[in-house]
Formats: C-alpha cells, structure tokens, sequence
C-alpha cells in the first residue's frame, strides 16, 4: 500500500508539474508574441523606444530555448553568419586603443544575435505570426506619419516657425511637410525606406497570402508620403523595385499586353516623377554641389567622405580601424584634410559598405557580404519575393547610407531578416492568438 501510494503521489506531482510548464510555456509564447508585435510596430518611431523592448523579448525567448526547436530550423548557415559578424566586431577590440568605446559600439549591434538565436532556439513562429508582424509594422508606419504630419501642421499654423531654407522656390508653408522639416522621428532616409517595405508588405499579403484587399488603400498613402520624404535613395529604389515587380509579374504570369501596359504606366510615371518640382530641386541642388570649387577640390559631400573612407581602407585593409577607433580614425582625416562640414557635423561615411569595411577590414566587410549572398540566394532559390525585395532595399539605401549605424536601421534590418528568411514557417502553429 505503501508503495502504491508513492507511485501515485510520484505520477501526480509529474502531472502537475507537466501541466505547469505547459501553461508558464503557453504565457511566454503569448508574451514574446506581442512583445515582438510592439516592436515591429515601434520601429518607425524615436530611438529609446525599441531597445527595451528587444531586451524583455529576448529574456522572455530564453524560457522557450530548445535545440530541438534548432534543429528544426531552415537557413542555419544565414544564423552563422549572424554571429559570426558580431564574433568578429567583438574580436575587433583587441587591437582598439579604446576598449571602453569599443565595448559601446559591440552593444549598438547586440541585435545581430539576440534576433537570431531569438527567433532559431525558441518556439516556432508560425505564418500567422509572421503576417501579423508585417502588419504592425504597416500599422506603425503609417501612425508615425500621422504623428509628423501634425508635428509640422502645428509647426507651420500654430508656432509660425520661420522658414527653413529647403528650397528657394518652395511655397513657404508647403516646406514644412517635406524632408527633415517633416521626418521628425527618424532621418528621411530611414523614413522612405519603413514606407517602401510597407508598400511591399502590403503587395505580399494581399497578392500572396490572400489578405483583405482594403489594405491596397494604403498604397497610394505611402508613395505619396515617400514623395515627402524626398529622400534621393528612397525615389531610386521604388523606381527600380518597381520596374522589378513588372517584369516579375510579366514573367510569372505570362500576361504581355497587359505587362507592357504596365511598363508604359511605369514609364510616364517616372518622367512625370523626374520633372516634379520636388526631384528637380533636389537634383539641381546636388548638381551645385558638385560643381562647386574650393582649392580645385569636389566639395560634394558624399564623395568627399567616400574619398575619406577609401584612403582610411587603404590603410588599414586587412583588419580595419576595429569598431572603437574608427570616430577617432575619421576625425583625424577630416582634420587633415580640413573637411570642415565632417568636423562640425561627425558626418559618418554614409555609404554602410565603405563603413563595415573601414571599421573591419576585408574579413568584415566579405563576412556581411556573405550575409546579404546567403540570403538573396535563398530569397530566389525558393522564389520568396517579399525577401527579395526586403533585401534590395536595403542594399540599395546601403550604398548612400550607413544604415546599421543606428538603431532603427540595425532593428529594421535584423528583424525582419530573421523573420523572413531564419524563421521557420512551414509547421503548423502551435498556439492559436
């Protein structure tokens, strides 16, 4: 009796042990869900906001951790080289002669492994999930223009604020809701690039995953706000994905007339879009720039800081500046070579691969590279357009931004890599939400 009596104390307390891991799993399942919803929704807005959030998502993933969930993973080598990059940077300190800044810079990009030992050692996230991350993200966009289209309303009515020198032919009041008078949460480039993948997300999950097709209203929105933006790389990349998607759709449907009619649109749009008041200002305006002379020097900015970082390469090629030298590094050149703008604003390379390469060297620079390869061949291999595309935008706003020098654009980048490529997908969900 005795034993009988142990026996089923023994199974019920493994019972309820059981039924107590289940029901804590369930809650942190639920719980990393709608942290990881609040910080898609997030990005798009001011910087103090996200990064705790990414920290409570990951200390909430780590009760989930399995390697059995691993091992069920699809893209393990795109996971490597996650990590590896970060490995590297880390390993950068030891030839930095500021260690303190070093340690700094390495947490600036902790989100190059939290999101994807996050999303690979955790609880599948099923397609769902993943649709309803894209769709905050939407949400979270279009609020944070709202929130900036009243900022400058109130801005432009209410204070009267004098008027900023964007543009001599602009309409005084119009200047307000264009570029950095409009963008006050992020830079406009950051901003077109969050309403670009927008747009493209909304393609997807209408044309693919069969969404509610009101969510296409929101697509002339983000163009137009886009246009706000007037940022010169976000108007080239919806030029080009756009001419993509045509050609894509021409292809996989086999629909020509209708395709060529589409490239006809595409076409007088892009005429249309050239002559604007908006993109003639600004190209007018780089044009001055270039022309423009002092001691038989371009003083272009761009060019004067990829000039910079080019001869900051040469010199240290094979392992970089390490990541907390590199300000140091680059104030010194600007000093040399008397770049009074870069001085006075710390202007960074704006141009990510000059920037990865200056800070890393070429172990770094073909170690991201790798990154990008990997996955834009998985993005075709399987024929993923929405991560193609997610890709070229980002590799396009690489070449005249340092993208992943700031939190919103590590974030962005980071998370959404991991979602659409680390992520596995293809398992039922466990938990209906």
């Amino acid at each position: 009796m005795k034993y009988l009596y142990n026996y089923i104390f023994k199974k019920h307390h493994e019972i309820m042990q059981k039924i107590l891991n289940f029901h804590t799993s369930i809650k942190n399942e639920k719980l990393s869900y709608f942290l990881l919803i609040l910080i898609a929704f997030f990005i798009p807005f001011p910087r103090p906001i996200v990064p705790p959030l990414i920290i409570l998502w990951f200390l909430i993933s780590i009760f989930q951790f399995s390697y059995d969930n691993f091992t069920k993973k699809n893209h393990k080598i795109l996971f490597f080289a996650l990590i590896s990059y970060f490995l590297y940077a880390g390993i950068s300190i030891l030839w930095s002669s500021n260690p303190i800044n070093s340690s700094k810079e390495l947490i600036s990009i902790l989100s190059f492994i939290i999101f994807p030992i996050g999303f690979v050692f955790s609880s599948d996230f099923n397609n769902k999930t993943q649709k309803n991350t894209l769709k905050s993200f939407i949400i979270g966009t279009l609020i944070s223009f709202l929130i900036q289209f009243s900022i400058a309303t109130y801005h432009a009515f209410i204070l009267k604020a004098p008027f900023p020198i964007i543009c001599v032919h602009c309409n005084t009041l119009l200047s307000f809701y264009f570029y950095t008078e409009l963008s006050n949460f992020v830079h406009p480039s950051y901003a077109s690039m969050f309403n670009l993948f927008s747009i493209v997300s909304i393609l997807y999950l209408v044309l693919e995953e069969k969404e509610n097709k009101k969510w296409f209203i929101l697509v002339p929105f983000f163009l137009i706000t886009i246009y706000m933006y007037s940022s010169k790389a976000g108007f080239l990349t919806l030029l080009l994905l756009s001419f993509i998607y045509l050609i894509y759709f021409i292809i996989k449907e086999r629909k020509i007339k209708l395709g060529i009619l589409g490239l006809g649109l595409f076409f007088i749009f892009s005429i249309f879009f050239y002559r604007s008041e908006r993109v003639q200002m600004l190209l007018k305006e780089r044009k001055i720039n270039i022309s423009k002379s002092e001691n038989d020097h371009k003083t272009d900015n761009r060019i004067i800081l990829w000039q910079t970082h080019f001869e900051i390469i040469k010199e240290n090629f094979f392992f970089g500046t390490g990541i907390g030298d590199y300000n140091a590094e680059i104030i010194k050149k600007y000093e040399k070579n008397q770049f009074q703008d870069g001085l006075k604003n710390r202007l960074n390379a704006h141009n990510q691969y000059l920037y990865i390469f200056a800070i890393l060297g070429i172990i770094g620079f073909l170690i991201f590279i790798s990154i990008l390869g990997i996955s834009f061949y998985y993005s075709i291999s399987e024929k993923n357009l929405i991560g193609f595309a997610f890709l070229f935008i980002n590799s396009i706003n690489f070449l005249f931004e340092s993208m992943l020098e700031r939190q919103h654009g590590i974030s962005f980048f980071i998370l959404f890599l991991s979602i659409l490529f680390i992520n596995n997908k293809k398992e039922e969900p466990k938990l209906n939400y």
